[in-house]
């Protein structure tokens, strides 16, 4: 069988699924990743440690960021359980994702999605500019050749369609703000139940379709609904500062 997780602008949901809807939410994000030193540690504000933090500065700019500090090193935990698997090794850092809309990083969209590493993290210092000089700093000390950029899109729920053994995952399916913070999680959800499913295929419990079927109406529920959560996040988020912003993606999320 085929298992599509070739993302948000999946081919595969495009000849499958034709009526399968993804919107531009109009936002666009750059992302960037600070590694966590004694020197970086210490401009981390006390709520990052708490999570996922939006914050959220004067009209339409904002900054989504967490720590990852891992448990145990990636490259640690592929030795341990896969021994000879390559894995880049990774250290704890900080993401960040500076947000706006594609005017406020001052480039129109088509050039904003093209820039290179060096120049998205111009604009994201730019953007805010203004900000605390612990965040600025925070931006400042980032690994630069790995900032890259994303327009915000988001998927519109999908009605019930025969199962075969075509299925989707991730964000090929689900595509949601990152103002949720979890559409990794998601998709990593959506590999758990569908490896469960087809284990018991596998088994002879139920015939392939069967498995997937039970797969896809899980994933329906809980992938849309981190959709609709995140939108909801995200409007929440605009509100504060932007009215208008708001409205839009209210509209956004309702899929008018």
């Amino acid at each position: 069988m085929l298992v599509a997780a070739d993302g948000v602008n999946s081919r595969v949901r495009r000849q499958y699924l034709s009526d399968a809807r993804v919107v531009d939410t109009g936002a666009r994000c750059v992302y960037g990743k600070t590694l966590l030193t004694d020197e970086t540690l210490a401009l981390v504000p006390p709520t990052l440690f708490d999570g996922f933090t939006a914050v959220i500065g004067g009209g339409t700019v904002g900054m989504a960021s967490a720590l990852v500090r891992f448990r145990e090193r990636p490259e640690h935990a592929a030795a341990r359980l896969v021994p000879g698997l390559p894995v880049t090794a990774v250290a704890d850092y900080l993401m960040w994702a500076v947000t706006a809309p594609p005017e406020r990083f001052g480039l129109p969209d088509e050039r904003l999605l093209a820039q290179d590493p060096v120049a998205l993290h111009r604009l994201a210092r730019d953007a805010i500019a203004g900000w605390h000089p612990d965040l600025r700093a925070l931006v400042d000390h980032a690994e630069v050749a790995e900032t890259f950029v994303v327009r915000i899109n988001t998927s519109q729920p999908v009605p019930a369609w025969p199962a075969g053994r075509i299925t989707l995952m991730g964000d090929a399916i689900h595509a949601m703000s990152p103002a949720g913070g979890s559409g990794a999680n998601t998709a990593l959800t959506d590999a758990s139940v569908l490896r469960r499913e087809l284990a018991a295929a596998a088994r002879g419990d139920k015939a392939v379709p069967d498995a997937v079927a039970a797969y896809e109406q899980r994933m329906r529920e809980y992938g849309f609904a981190a959709v609709a959560a995140a939108g909801q996040n995200l409007t929440t988020m605009w509100a504060r500062r932007h009215p208008v912003l708001a409205g839009i993606a209210r509209l956004f999320q309702h899929g008018r």
